[in-house]
């Protein structure tokens, strides 16, 4: 999540819609009070090298200079034992929904730009179940796996519910009425990015990082992946996300 006075937008992430490249492209445009919250370590390292870093998320600067420390000397697994990720700990974090951000900080909602990252159902929950057959041992590398990989980790998620963590419409919806709401769609990312910049007024020639590379460049599609109950499932509980964003079922 991203709160930026100086550029007057609000960033809301959601999960496995590219929304760590989203934030470390934008970080480093953003201001000294700005508020945008950490990412895993790894890519963490990444983002302070483009010149991008969390700041003012916690009620405690020592903290937050303890985890870039750590990051700096890549100690990833005592940097994330500061819990500087979880929800239960600091008041702004990581795939914090609007709702929380408006409670919190009571923005001017008429005058900033809500931002936010969509990209269809069933890549979303392929690329959940991908990631979660390495995360662990995640380096900044090509999380890349086999299809049979993918479809055992995808009856897992089936079987646990935790398909569900990429149903990220609830996260973005607001009764408030914002200037823009700017929509970044996966199918045209970069474009879409660079109208975001238009927009802000933020002028920049870096290209947008690519972080979390998954296994979308091998062409698996749905059919390939889900069964037909699966996509059934999905085609239910992720409806508003698909009408939303005409998204066609299969």
């Amino acid at each position: 999540m991203i709160f930026s006075p100086q550029h007057r937008f609000i960033y809301i992430k959601g999960r496995k819609v590219a929304g760590t490249s989203v934030e470390m492209a934008l970080s480093p445009h953003c201001g000294p009070q700005d508020i945008i919250t950490p990412i895993s370590p790894v890519d963490e390292l990444k983002r302070l090298a483009l010149g991008g870093q969390p700041q003012n998320y916690s009620r405690s600067t020592g903290i937050e200079a303890q985890y870039l420390a750590l990051v700096r000397a890549k100690d990833f697994e005592a940097a994330k034992k500061t819990r500087v990720h979880s929800d239960k700990v600091y008041p702004f974090f990581n795939h914090m929904p609007l709702a929380k951000v408006e409670a919190l900080l009571r923005p001017p909602s008429q005058d900033y730009t809500l931002v936010y990252n969509v990209r269809n159902p069933y890549a979303k929950v392929a690329s959940l179940a991908n990631m979660y057959i390495s995360f662990s041992q995640y380096s900044g590398q090509p999380m890349e796996h086999p299809l049979a990989d993918i479809r055992h980790s995808v009856n897992k998620l089936f079987s646990s519910g935790q398909y569900l963590l990429a149903l990220n419409h609830g996260l973005y919806q607001s009764p408030h009425p914002y200037k823009r709401r700017i929509i970044l769609r996966q199918e045209h990312l970069q474009a879409d990015y660079q109208t975001l910049l238009t927009q802000l007024g933020i002028s920049t020639t870096a290209p947008m990082p690519h972080a979390k590379q998954g296994s979308s460049n091998k062409g698996y599609q749905p059919e390939d992946i889900f069964t037909r109950a699966q996509l059934d499932t999905i085609n239910t509980d992720f409806a508003e996300e698909f009408a939303a964003h005409s998204y066609a079922k299969i």
